[in-house]
C-alpha cells in the first residue's frame, strides 16, 4: 500500500469489503490486488491496512481499511497502472506463504 502513497499518513477510519474469485492462489493473489487498486484508482480510496478473513480454494474475502484521499494530507507517490500476471505466484514456505506479482507502472 505504500507504494501509491505514504503509509504513515493514511488513517484506517473507513472499511471496505473485498471478495474475489480465482482458478488457483496466484489467480486470487493477482484478483485481489486489482481490487485493492480499484480502490485507488476507482474511489480514490487510500489503503492503510486489510485484514485477509478467508482464503478458501477459488475464493478470498478480506476488509480493507483506510480513507478518502485528501490531497492536503496525501502525498501521491506513484501510479501503478495494472497488476499483471506476468510471473505471478504463490507459494507455502516454513513461516506462511510467499506471494509474487508484477506491477505495470
Amino acid at each position: 500500500f505504500d507504494l501509491i502513497a505514504d503509509a504513515t499518513d493514511v488513517r484506517a477510519e473507513e472499511e471496505r469489503a473485498v471478495g474475489v474469485d480465482g482458478a488457483d492462489e496466484a489467480d486470487l493473489l493477482v484478483n485481489f490486488l486489482r481490487e485493492v487498486l480499484y480502490a485507488w484508482n476507482g474511489e480514490a480510496f487510500l489503503v492503510k491496512e486489510c485484514n485477509i478473513r478467508e482464503v478458501a480454494a477459488r475464493r478470498l474475502t478480506a476488509v480493507l481499511r483506510g480513507e478518502p484521499y485528501d490531497p492536503a494530507r496525501h502525498r501521491i507517490k506513484t501510479e501503478i497502472k495494472a497488476v499483471t500476471y506476468h510471473q505471478a505466484s504463490v507459494r507455502r514456505t516454513a513461516e506462511g506463504w510467499l506471494g509474487r506479482v508484477v506491477l505495470d507502472v
